[in-house]
């Protein structure tokens, strides 16, 4: 039996959290124990699913003091934890010292995004993944593009494991099963579907989706946009969204446990991101057999290689929505090849069994070579 502790920030319905979920019976019939640690000042509503998956939950708010060093520790003594798996960039560094301090050995951490740092807080960055690699840690990429920024920008040599998707879940609908999604969710024959899967940050660049729509309108195309994610607090997409008079186009669902419903139903898939890490929401709809825009930027920008029949734009307005346009006047069609590409290539069991094989402490060749 292996014990296995993610340390996460709040833990939220994002690809790190969805993952260790549809990981975790792989793990647990391998006999690992896992656990999860929340560090943020709310332990995070997706803590319930990792639960119900026989994940035990915790929860420390991070503070730099003595207290929460201390509970920390304590916390990886009294339950035995034999690896810790660091999924935080701010305060990866405390986390790998107070691992160490605990006497754990082995201690992997996974860089979740293209962190693109400039200045003081580059080479701060820079010298702080320099220390954890004289630690020991194992620093593991979730993408080729993470892990070409993590060396090029960071000076970083990284293992390489792909992010995996639900692959028993996400596969094409038959026409059958994207009627009744359609039908379902309340979309007519003839009208045409936009969707986004993304909680709201400047970063997931949903405004210029909002405004690509208002072009969109004035060139006489009114496709429904359905955004799935939470909201920021000042709900500003919202407001736009009013403010540009097209409430009758949009739909904010919120946060949604499945959305394979939705994309079932969708014709376009679109991510203009400003940068991406992996996008296993992108991946969910590739496999799902939905056409998709994307902006040519760090974490998407080589998805073309695997897909070359992607969209790509800018991340402007402008440019977004001939992009749009050009996909919602294709005819809707999947491909069976590549859902069986991307299920090999980012399917779960291969995920899930290179971390295994790092928990147990087994480094294989290929993927996880490290340059």
């Amino acid at each position: 039996m292996i014990t296995v502790l993610h340390v996460l920030n709040e833990i939220r319905p994002s690809g790190g959290e969805v993952m260790i979920k549809i990981a975790s019976p792989y793990w647990k019939e391998s006999g690992v124990e896992l656990h999860a640690l929340s560090t943020a000042k709310a332990v995070g509503a997706y803590s319930d699913k990792l639960s119900n998956a026989g994940i035990l939950i915790h929860h420390i708010p991070f503070s730099n003091s003595l207290n929460f060093y201390f509970r920390m520790i304590n916390l990886i003594r009294s339950n035995h934890v034999d690896v810790v798996h660091i999924h935080t960039e701010q305060t990866f560094l405390t986390f790998v010292i107070l691992a160490r301090l605990a006497g754990v050995t082995r201690i992997i951490r996974t860089i979740h995004n293209n962190y693109l740092f400039e200045g003081i807080i580059r080479f701060n960055r820079s010298i702080r993944r320099w220390i954890v690699r004289k630690l020991g840690v194992i620093q593991v990429s979730i993408s080729v593009s993470v892990k070409q920024n993590e060396k090029i920008r960071l000076g970083n040599p990284t293992y390489l494991i792909n992010n995996w998707y639900d692959d028993a879940h996400f596969s094409r609908p038959s026409q059958k099963e994207r009627n009744e999604s359609r039908q379902a969710l309340g979309v007519m024959e003839t009208e045409k579907v936009i969707l986004s899967i993304g909680n709201c940050s400047k970063v997931k660049n949903h405004t210029a989706i909002i405004h690509a729509l208002e072009l969109l309108k004035q060139n006489g195309l009114s496709p429904f946009y359905w955004h799935i994610g939470e909201e920021d607090a000042q709900e500003e997409e919202r407001n736009l969204v009013h403010q540009l008079g097209l409430d009758a186009q949009v739909l904010f669902w919120g946060r949604q446990d499945d959305v394979r419903p939705f994309l079932w139903a969708a014709d376009v898939f679109v991510m203009p991101s400003l940068y991406e890490g992996f996008a296993v929401a992108l991946v969910e709809a590739l496999a799902s057999g939905l056409p998709a825009v994307l902006a040519r930027t760090p974490g998407l920008d080589q998805w073309d290689a695997i897909i070359p029949e992607l969209t790509y734009t800018d991340v402007t307005p402008d440019d977004l929505s001939r992009g749009l346009k050009k996909s919602l006047q294709a005819q809707y069609k999947t491909d069976k090849t590549k859902s069986i590409l991307l299920k090999d290539k980012f399917g779960l069991k291969r995920g899930a069994q290179e971390y295994l094989d790092l928990y147990e402490g087994r480094i294989k060749n290929g993927s996880l070579i490290i340059t």
